[in-house]
């Protein structure tokens, strides 16, 4: 944008009233854009036809005035097209839900050193639980000098075709003391995290979606640090990190900040942009001074090179965001006190992860008749059992096992053509450790995903 403005000015300055009407015109050439070049085609046949510099400087201005156009309306629609169905998935988001976990989440202990939080670790992993995840676990972790240390709580919807190619919501849900209502920083992205995972469950998708909430934020980005630790090799496509997204200041445009890792890495802030534009009207959004040091989880993501976007109430660090911050008056309606900051910011994350993520069809999922009864026996099972499929059609198979992380522990098969069969693989689980399991069976058209319990 900056270009295209610049280029514009060299010859608008040659003569007053080419800047009159760029001013006039030009700036604001997304509202109408064919009304404002067929105005300028009129004026400047009429006042600057008589001389052949101006002829230069009309035809030179109608050529950059047209480039702007064609940028601007590519860069604001981007590579995405609006689709009913992911509108669908945004539109289920509900303000009302958020509320009231917000509202309950406040009285719980969330500090990451009392034990007492634990019951609130294993409150927030039942509710994911019960939405119909793959996978859904703890990621326990040690802080040096203290005994308990609260979980981050990890969900997983595994991808139908591209199974390792990922893409995640997160936000930190401890508290920065002990019973501390921490509703805007951060029980708003708790449950925004919450949401998306609720909403976006629903569907199935090519590509990986992944909900974490961290604990050990306000210690020192210990969670997240420890994720991103655990995850690496993962190829982790970005990561959305919502930190602080329920404060309103009074007498401003409805705007969230959108923060990147340098001012100049706006590739995924544009395709944020664009979705917004598309699918989430009635908010700006903005990155117009970030935080640049280790002030929420997001940094853990950018210090090991992987992209990803941070979500904060104002899009001016220092300014707009909430003065209760770290006091006991960070409370709902208080310091959260903007429902539709919360609602419009979570369905820009579940637009951005439902289009990345790229919905896998119905069409295709109903036409696993090509493939049936896949099952393990026995189940569960000690050392070793056996893995049965039957294909009714040709395809190329790829059978794998992981643990509930998402991390491959075996690969049976490896994209090997199998012809219409019944297939039984033997799997020796003599060296594993005792816990669940999931087995991936990856054909032409899809994946299914089946849970095995190894016990010793």
């Amino acid at each position: 944008m900056k270009i295209k403005t610049n280029t514009a000015l060299i010859y608008l300055k040659t003569n007053n009233i080419l800047t009159s009407i760029y001013y006039k015109f030009v700036y604001k050439i997304s509202k109408n854009n064919y009304i404002i070049l067929s105005k300028l085609l009129i004026l400047f046949n009429i006042n600057f036809k008589s001389t052949l510099i101006m002829k230069k400087i009309y035809s030179s201005l109608l050529f950059i005035i047209f480039l702007c156009i064609i940028i601007k309306t590519s860069a604001q629609s981007g590579i995405y097209a609006h689709t009913p169905e992911i509108q669908a998935i945004v539109d289920d988001v509900k303000i009302d839900t958020m509320w009231t976990k917000l509202t309950y989440l406040q009285t719980q202990q969330r500090y990451t050193y009392n034990s007492g939080s634990l019951t609130t670790a294993n409150y927030l992993k039942s509710y994911i639980r019960s939405m119909g995840f793959d996978s859904v676990y703890f990621q326990n972790y040690t802080i040096p000098g203290h005994t308990t240390v609260s979980p981050n709580i990890i969900a997983i919807k595994f991808g139908e075709t591209n199974p390792d190619s990922i893409f995640l919501a997160c936000g930190h849900w401890d508290a920065y003391a002990s019973m501390a209502p921490g509703a805007d920083d951060n029980g708003s992205g708790t449950v925004s995290v919450l949401e998306a995972a609720r909403v976006l469950v629903k569907q199935n998708y090519k590509k990986t979606l992944k909900f974490c909430l961290f604990s050990g934020e306000e210690q020192g980005l210990y969670g997240s640090e420890k994720y991103v630790q655990v995850s690496a090799g993962d190829k982790i496509g970005a990561a959305l990190n919502l930190d602080m997204v329920a404060y309103q200041d009074p007498g401003y445009n409805l705007r969230i900040g959108v923060w990147t890792k340098t001012p100049s890495t706006l590739t995924l802030y544009n395709k944020v942009t664009a979705l917004k534009q598309i699918y989430v009207p009635g908010i700006e959004i903005g990155n117009d001074l970030g935080c640049y040091y280790d002030c929420s989880d997001i940094y853990s993501f950018w210090n090991a090179n992987i992209d990803g976007l941070f979500f904060f109430e104002s899009s001016y660090f220092g300014q707009h965001e909430t003065p209760y911050y770290h006091t006991s008056n960070d409370l709902v309606n208080i310091s959260a006190n903007s429902q539709p900051k919360l609602e419009k910011t979570t369905k820009i994350v579940v637009a951005s992860l439902a289009t990345w993520a790229e919905l896998y069809p119905v069409s295709v999922i109903e036409d696993f008749s090509s493939i049936k009864s896949l099952s393990n026996y026995p189940n569960p099972f000690s050392n070793s059992t056996k893995i049965s499929f039957q294909l009714y059609n040709n395809s190329n198979i790829t059978l794998k096992v992981t643990d509930i992380t998402g991390k491959v522990v075996a690969t049976l098969i490896d994209y090997d053509y199998k012809y219409t069969g019944i297939y039984e693989i033997p799997f020796d689980a003599s060296t594993m450790e005792a816990g669940m399991y999931l087995y991936h069976l990856i054909s032409d058209n899809g994946t299914i995903t089946q849970k095995m319990m190894i016990i010793k």
